[in-house]
């Protein structure tokens, strides 16, 4: 494990170490929350619009826990590039492309791509 200006004479230095670690999730958050800004317009159901604007508005309020919580220890709160975040994007960008034409479909792909996101960061 990396080592991050930290005392390990402190309590609990290993956890704080591993805490550091979140900076990839709150990567992951920041490119997600981008992600998600072109979804809704890429939706076809006004009901799924709606639900991807309240997503955006969720991730926005993880991102300034994330912040705050870093603020708390005395880190700064840059997020870390998330590769796997990355990927997933791309993925549902090539789902945006794949079926624009065909909106019932592309919903359907659309919803499956966010799941996907959700479940990462949820596991993080």
């Amino acid at each position: 494990m990396a080592t991050h200006n930290t005392n390990q004479n402190m309590p609990n230095g290993h956890q704080y170490e591993l805490f550091v670690e979140v900076r990839d999730i709150l990567g992951a958050e920041k490119q997600s929350l981008k992600g998600l800004k072109k979804l809704p317009a890429a939706a076809g159901s006004e009901t799924l619009k709606t639900a991807f604007e309240t997503h955006y508005a969720q991730t926005e309020g993880q991102i300034e826990r994330l912040r705050q919580v870093f603020s708390s220890i005395g880190l700064s709160a840059r997020g870390k590039k998330c590769k796997a975040m990355e990927g997933l994007l791309e993925e549902a960008d090539e789902i945006v492309e794949s079926f624009q034409d065909q909106t019932e479909v592309l919903d359907a792909a659309l919803i499956s791509a966010a799941q996907k996101v959700e479940h990462y960061e949820i596991a993080g």
